[in-house]
């Protein structure tokens, strides 16, 4: 897959996270996760929330659903995000969308007079619909769900315009690259409610399938897929954990050949922990000395700071 291409502000607001003071204590396993957040805020409104799932910051930042929530919590801590808390109206659970504050945007450099955002057809107007939108998921959910009709009363998730047909813009590519008709995702949307489920659901899950589908092939088959009784989030869900799970499994292979011969130990220097050769640690402490492997909760305690380097030899 190539690279995407970023507009120049956010790539300099990225830039700006190596030099910016306020970033001066950002723990080094934060990185990426920051990085996916700024590359997700808006031009055209600096401070309209953000609706990522923890899940999708995971799988695009190469790090644990567990890491994108500390991430959060430092942030919000520092006064760089804020988060409300939104019940979702007729539906179980809340949403929690990430706002950057004014002292993040001028720490990245973002302060002024925002531009216009991109879109990638002259026939695409980005927009926010007044009321009840279909938006994206919240920042305190693991599952990653693209569309919920839940009532987002204040700054919604944006929507897309074609030819008069507002849409998720998570769904637009059906229009742009596949060229299904607008009233006919629409129509889908509608179907699938009627189902009980999400089309966003149904898209993610069988994606790999709809790439060379257009026009009313594609219809066809989206219809066939939201008639199936079958539990898409149910499904999404399932690839989301096992994509994290891989992506779990290979930061640990990784981090076991990037940190052999290291040797760190808690705060209060009660235990110390040394990285052997074949993914083992040793760890030393006042009434325990063992072998274990490498796994997600030593390399999370090194990103949190509660294991802190030390030379070899200093226990």
């Amino acid at each position: 897959m190539s690279a995407i291409a970023y507009p120049s502000a956010i790539a300099r607001a990225c830039a700006a996270i190596d030099e910016a003071a306020v970033f001066q204590d950002l723990p080094d396993g934060y990185l990426r996760v920051l990085v996916r957040l700024v590359k997700k805020i808006r031009l055209a409104c600096l401070k309209s929330p953000i609706y990522a799932s923890r899940a999708t910051l995971a799988r695009e930042s190469g790090k644990s659903v567990e890491t994108v929530g500390r991430v959060v919590k430092w942030l919000e801590a520092r006064g760089l995000i804020e988060r409300e808390q939104i019940a979702r109206k007729g539906l179980k659970g809340s949403s929690s969308p990430i706002t950057p504050t004014e002292r993040l945007l001028e720490a990245l450099t973002l302060t002024g007079q925002p531009t216009l955002a991109q879109a990638t057809d002259s026939n695409l107007v980005i927009h926010r619909p007044p009321a009840e939108p279909p938006v994206r998921a919240d920042a305190s959910k693991s599952t990653h769900r693209e569309q919920s009709k839940e009532n987002q009363p204040a700054t919604p998730a944006p929507f897309v315009k074609i030819e008069g047909c507002a849409l998720p813009a998570e769904l637009a590519w059906l229009v742009v690259r596949n060229d299904l008709k607008p009233t006919g995702v629409l129509s889908l949307m509608k179907l699938a409610s009627s189902r009980k489920q999400r089309l966003s659901d149904v898209v993610q899950a069988s994606r790999k399938y709809l790439e060379g589908l257009t026009d009313r092939g594609l219809f066809a088959y989206l219809r066939k897929l939201v008639l199936q009784d079958k539990d898409y989030r149910a499904v999404v869900q399932h690839e989301a954990q096992a994509h994290q799970a891989d992506a779990d499994r290979a930061r640990v292979a990784r981090k076991a050949v990037e940190l052999e011969g290291r040797a760190f130990r808690t705060r209060d220097n009660r235990i110390q922990v040394f990285v052997r050769p074949n993914g083992l640690v040793e760890q030393i402490g006042p009434d325990r000395r063992g072998f274990r492997p490498i796994d997600v909760a030593f390399l999370n305690a090194i990103d949190d700071g509660r294991l802190v380097p030390m030379r070899v030899g200093a226990a």
